[in-house]
């Protein structure tokens, strides 16, 4: 009998080998692993969980039943509270609980549990129930359910392995479109301002302007043209950079000076839409330790970022000193100021709020989108506000609720 037994579990475990194997998919995986084991071995139940290093909980993810057991699907088990997962994870061996006290919240009775292991590297656990009665397990079905652990442990690795590479491909990918289409956009936008220095210029040299106002008029369009591509290589060339390379003179700043400037420089802006723009200066002359011009840059950034995806409401810009003791270029500094640019805009879905700081991306990046820009301005920011000893985040509710972009800097 014994050996009939082991037959048909070598036969079994070759059909679960053919299955499991032939995929990358997890779901596969789970599901055939489960589906097989627990009638194969006459349990109850048999559920797998993932595991990842240092992971306190587990969640069932695949689970195979008896119609009278209840159902763990989907459930989060401590591994505080499930002694023998967390000793399968620990130890290459089966443990078996042959006897469980009454009043398990699942019914069992009995179980076992083996760790899904790759290269002595834990991917997950399994675990059968008995929930009929007390159950002894038999050496045949300890060394049956090792032999399923070990080819789904070696199945979960290579599927895992598989996913890491095609995101990673994914993610190359798009990285590399992302780039064509700012090297396009870039191209467009460099001809625009080229061909408005070219032009004007070209009048006034062959004496083809009447008057010396129109003149005059010709040259002030050459220079914003010039003014504007300047910008546009500074842009290119601070994302280039790295933080030693850009030359940051950090010098005491007069903070509320530079708010002052900013609405100066922003009012413009504001005054071709119907917004408000709201400036809460500090009640107090603060002293922040930055590069002024690079923090007027970040500052005229994300008030244009504003304004530009702001069709109504308007633009709040506030700041708030933190009295915090904190060590900013290895010398401790008082504390922070938190600067905080929120309008009543467009919003951000939130599936893309974790790659707003990435260079070249844009939520708004077809060709005849509204919104012009070349991707870089929030990842500029980021590496300006950090190189200054600050941070930077985003925030927004979603779509058409508006946003929020919080920045510190260090007083002085």
């Amino acid at each position: 009998m014994t050996q009939q037994i082991s037959e048909t579990s070598q036969k079994l475990l070759l059909e679960i080998g053919r299955n499991i194997r032939r995929t990358r998919d997890l779901n596969t995986i789970w599901q055939e692993t489960v589906q097989k084991l627990r009638p194969a071995t006459g349990a109850s139940r048999c559920i797998i969980c993932p595991y990842q290093s240092k992971s306190a909980i587990l969640r069932v993810v695949a689970e195979c039943a008896l119609e009278s057991v209840s159902s763990m699907l989907g459930l989060e088990l401590q591994l505080q509270t499930e002694p023998y997962l967390s000793q399968a994870l620990a130890t290459k061996e089966v443990v078996v609980a042959a006897r469980l006290s009454g009043g398990d919240l699942f019914g069992r009775q009995s179980l076992l549990a083996v760790q899904c292991c790759y290269q002595d590297q834990p991917n997950a656990v399994i675990s059968l129930h008995q929930c009929d009665f007390p159950r002894r397990w038999e050496p045949v079905d300890l060394e049956f359910v090792r032999e399923v652990a070990d080819m789904a442990g070696s199945a979960i690795a290579h599927a895992n392995l598989y996913q890491e590479l095609q995101s990673a491909r994914s993610q190359a990918q798009e990285a590399l479109s992302l780039k064509s289409q700012f090297l396009l956009t870039i191209n467009d936008q460099i001809r625009n301002p080229l061909n408005g220095i070219i032009g004007p210029l070209k009048l006034v040299i062959d004496d083809l302007v009447d008057e010396p106002a129109e003149e005059r008029a010709f040259l002030q369009d050459a220079y914003r043209s010039a003014l504007h591509l300047y910008e546009m290589i500074n842009d290119i060339l601070n994302f280039k950079a790295k933080p030693a390379q850009m030359q940051l003179e950090l010098l005491p700043v007069n903070f509320n000076k530079l708010l002052r400037d900013v609405r100066r420089y922003t009012l413009a802006q504001v005054s071709d839409k119907p917004l408000y723009l709201n400036m809460q200066m500090p009640a107090e002359e603060i002293l922040v330790c930055a590069d002024y011009r690079r923090l007027l840059q970040v500052m005229l950034n994300l008030a244009g970022n504003a304004i530009k995806f702001t069709h109504f409401g308007g633009v709040t810009i506030s700041a708030e000193v933190l009295r915090q003791r904190a060590i900013v270029h290895e010398r401790e500094r008082p504390g922070m100021v938190e600067v905080r640019v929120s309008d009543t805009g467009i919003g951000v879905p939130v599936e893309y709020q974790r790659r707003l700081f990435e260079p070249f991306f844009r939520v708004h990046c077809s060709t005849a989108s509204p919104y012009p820009g070349r991707g870089l301005g929030l990842a500029i920011s980021k590496k300006l506000v950090e190189a200054m000893g600050g941070e930077i985040h985003f925030y927004s509710m979603g779509e058409g609720l508006g946003s929020t972009v919080t920045f510190t800097v260090p007083l002085y």
